[in-house]
């Protein structure tokens, strides 16, 4: 393997865990407020299932970052998730009317 190959997977794989931790983080933090919305009448259990998601959500976005063969691909696809569920989060606090 060359100097130069080396010197580039080194990067991509610096950019996958970048991109987990910072993606990971934000589509965990849009589920936490999803389900905190969901469960306005209980807010002991929204708050504990809001936590307990938000891991599964961070994890399942690691693994997939690392999972999928193309950075691209990958970063697409934390974008659009998050994007996705930004949306669903105004959409939840226009129809509770926060």
């Amino acid at each position: 393997m060359k100097n130069d190959d080396l010197t580039r997977s080194r990067w991509m794989v610096f950019i996958r865990c970048v991109l987990a931790a910072a993606g990971g983080f934000l589509v965990a933090n849009l589920s936490v407020a999803m389900v905190g919305l969901l469960f306005t009448d209980t807010q002991a259990l929204a708050t504990y299932s809001a936590m307990l998601f938000s891991f599964t959500v961070w994890l399942l976005v690691v693994l997939l970052v690392f999972h999928l063969r193309s950075v691209r691909v990958a970063a697409l696809s934390v974008c659009s998730a998050s994007t996705a569920m930004l949306l669903i989060v105004q959409g939840l606090q226009i129809w509770r009317g926060v």
